[in-house]
């Protein structure tokens, strides 16, 4: 009973992780163990690292230049590899607190390294507050003067990066960014943004500190603690599906005020982001991708292999919608108490069968496309995603479902 209490309050401390598992730098999962899903929880608990992309982001703000960004880059590095030593540490210690909850039923050891864990984030705060000092130091003054808006926006995408929720992740104004608006369209969109900072930014701090309160482990032995545990992760999904909803609202608000071209193409990116596992690079749109690009390819070899993408497309294009409605349904019904009461497995288990749909269909699509290929041409296919525990050839792990 205490390994499957464990099970539940992880499952609650992710909120929704697992059920295809939402990606952090990539979509890629870990090593065994549902390393993915590992490296979520690692987020909520500790905090989501600075990472190349705020450096880079940094850099184009203040308008760096190149001999900067290689002195950035240097400090990154070291950064990095402080926190790989720390991220070691970690995982020796939670290998060694499963070993002891498996053999013995002690908990003791999740105690130790939340205690510890607590620890590191406040070691890993200061590193990050060395490390962008030290980007600051590399600036000239006009350079300077910018600084303290872009460090805001580091630290909000920072925050972002620990939901685990659909569009609890979503950065609005990353995606305005990004699609470089101009005129009109740019001033109504920014005023909007403003506001989206303001709001973002206080439900984020309010979650943060939800999510930053020790949790006691030492619970499991004493069952009248476990409803005071229930209460914590009652109050931590509540204060995630505040994040979300002010993402929704402020994305409806800026679509609302883009012209129709730009409209399209930013509400697609806010799918993606709200529903990132969802609407991914697959393996079977990899492999089309590659057959089209062989520079070997026969006018007939191409004439099948755009027929096999778009009946890939009109497939997954049906599959993705029922995916966003099970997903949606699922978050509804992950609810502590629920969790409680074993009822997780059956909440997820619908995502589980379209997560087999859409495997088979990338199977199939292989499939098809090595029997219009050369069997040289065929070898330079990516292979297909293998399952949790699967065997070898796969060259990805799905992520583990909780």
């Amino acid at each position: 009973m205490k390994m499957r209490a464990m099970i539940v309050v992880v499952a609650g401390l992710a909120v929704t992780a697992g059920a295809f598992g939402q990606p952090g730098e990539g979509r890629r999962g870990g090593r065994g163990g549902g390393g993915e899903f590992w490296q979520q929880i690692g987020r909520q608990m500790r905090g989501d690292p600075l990472r190349v992309r705020d450096v880079e982001r940094a850099a184009e703000l203040v308008g760096m230049t190149e001999d900067q960004k290689a002195a950035a880059k240097t400090l990154l590095e070291g950064y990095e590899q402080q926190l790989r030593s720390m991220r070691e540490e970690q995982q020796a210690q939670r290998e060694e607190a499963m070993e002891a909850m498996r053999d013995s039923g002690d908990t003791s050891g999740f105690q130790a390294m939340r205690d510890q864990q607590t620890k590191q984030r406040e070691k890993q705060s200061q590193l990050e507050t060395q490390l962008l000092g030290d980007v600051k130091a590399l600036l000239k003054p006009e350079q300077a003067e910018k600084w303290t808006g872009v460090e805001a926006s580091i630290r909000r995408d920072q925050r972002l990066r620990r939901g685990l929720m659909s569009g609890e992740r979503l950065n609005v104004r990353d995606i305005i960014h990004d699609m470089k608006l101009e005129g009109d369209a740019a001033s109504a969109a920014e005023g909007i943004l403003q506001q989206y900072d303001v709001e973002i930014d206080r439900q984020l701090v309010a979650r943060d500190q939800l999510m930053d309160q020790p949790m006691d482990f030492r619970g499991f032995q004493d069952p009248d603690a476990m409803e005071t545990m229930q209460k914590r992760m009652t109050e931590r999904r509540e204060a995630s599906v505040k994040v979300r909803d002010v993402n929704k609202r402020f994305a409806t608000q800026v679509e609302g005020v883009l012209p129709d071209g730009q409209r399209e193409a930013f509400k697609a990116r806010v799918q993606e982001g709200t529903y990132p596992e969802i609407f991914r690079r697959t393996s079977g749109s990899e492999a089309i991708a590659k057959a089209m690009a062989m520079p070997d390819l026969s006018p007939e070899q191409m004439e099948q292999v755009v027929k096999i993408e778009e009946d890939y497309k009109a497939k997954l294009g049906s599959w993705q919608p029922k995916a966003v409605k099970a997903w949606d349904e699922m978050e509804t019904q992950m609810t502590p108490d629920r969790m409680m009461g074993g009822g997780a497995r059956d909440a997820m288990r619908p995502l589980g069968d379209l997560r087999g749909e859409r495997r088979e269909l990338d199977r199939t699509t292989l499939d098809a496309l090595k029997k219009v290929l050369t069997e040289d041409q065929a070898k330079e296919l990516p292979e297909l995603e293998r399952e949790e525990g699967g065997g070898g050839g796969g060259r990805r792990r799905a992520p583990r479902d909780v």
